[in-house]
């Protein structure tokens, strides 16, 4: 029964580090748990983001680019070659200092755009410039244990992108974070076995749906509220980690 709680609660609990601004390390998390539960949350976006997946790849085939799909390729592709570079290590209060400031960043940083220019200059949203920038947020986010929703999010932000197409474009790229921590996890061996499904299942299904609410809200609240709180989810999940 304990293991089954424990199976539910990985599943949760990572969802929310994935869509929130957070990270796992400030969390006591078995490992052997912790891959199946972000294999679930990478099968969930991926099914969220199946259009683009199947539709564009097709239009690109017949001639077309779009933007999206260069986009998500290039921040992808950075994604996963500077994420394989040695990570650093630091304490857990440290990380969750540096981590609440940067889960805050977005909503602070809204309405200062310096890189929307480029948007009027390539006139497609969104441009390589972001994916670029995207892509090296994720690295760091990584490389130094910062959150990654909260790294994209800044990003994102400074070209002056509302709060729906911050989340989308960030959630786009999310599965190349996933899968260079699934690998650098290395392998797992949850006991017992059927632990590893569970987990599985309790991480998709959670990821999915609130995937669908954060969505709605962007269409609810105006875009700083909503950075902000985005932001203090993230806060209140790095003061757990630390406290609990």
């Amino acid at each position: 029964m304990l293991g089954f709680i424990i199976a539910l609660l990985t599943g949760l609990l990572t969802a929310l580090i994935v869509l929130f601004p957070a990270s796992a390390v400030v969390f006591s998390m078995d490992v052997n748990l912790l891959v199946p539960a972000y294999a679930g949350a990478l099968v969930a976006l991926l099914f969220y983001f199946r259009e683009l997946l199947s539709k564009e790849p097709i239009m690109a085939l017949k001639g077309f680019s779009p933007a999206q799909l260069r986009y998500a390729i290039l921040a992808t592709t950075l994604t996963l070659v500077l994420g394989f570079l040695p990570r650093l290590s630091g304490g857990k209060v440290e990380l969750a200092i540096a981590g609440i400031i940067v889960a805050l960043l977005p909503a602070i940083a809204y309405g200062f755009k310096p890189l929307e220019g480029l948007r009027k200059t390539f006139e497609e949203e969104p441009t390589p410039v972001d994916a670029v920038s995207v892509g090296i947020a994720h690295a760091l986010a990584i490389l130094f244990s910062l959150p990654r929703g909260g790294m994209s999010a800044l990003a994102l932000a400074l070209s002056g992108y509302d709060a729906k197409r911050i989340l989308r474009f960030s959630l786009q790229v999310a599965p190349a974070y996933l899968v260079v921590e699934i690998i650098r996890a290395g392998q797992c061996q949850p006991r017992p076995k059927w632990l590893g499904p569970l987990t599985f299942a309790s991480s998709f299904f959670v990821t999915f749906l609130l995937v669908w609410l954060l969505f709605k809200l962007t269409e609810r609240l105006e875009s700083r509220t909503f950075l902000a709180f985005y932001g203090v989810v993230g806060v209140i999940l790095y003061l757990m980690g630390v406290l609990i």
